[in-house]
């Protein structure tokens, strides 16, 4: 029963964890499809530290959160270095 309860609360704890970045992901997609500057070094900061304590917490893979973060940032090179003033 223990184990079953255990296995049930950290369940739940992924869940949310899940969702918390999931959310992130979806915040850091939408700056970036934006290109404000600010907003997506924000957003992708928040995205980053919502990954990281996913992975830390045990919710999230570690080449997971590493393909993720990568993902992510690349894209957001890429549609800042092309607004970039040449």
């Amino acid at each position: 029963m223990k184990r079953l309860h255990r296995a049930c609360r950290l369940a739940l704890r992924n869940r949310s964890l899940m969702s918390r970045v999931a959310a992130a992901v979806k915040d850091a997609r939408l700056a970036i499809r934006l290109r404000c500057r600010e907003d997506v070094m924000r957003a992708l900061a928040t995205m980053a530290r919502s990954i990281d304590v996913a992975h830390a917490k045990g919710a999230l893979h570690r080449n997971c959160a590493a393909r993720r973060k990568r993902a992510l940032f690349a894209n957001a090179a890429n549609v800042l270095r092309d607004d970039a003033p040449a």
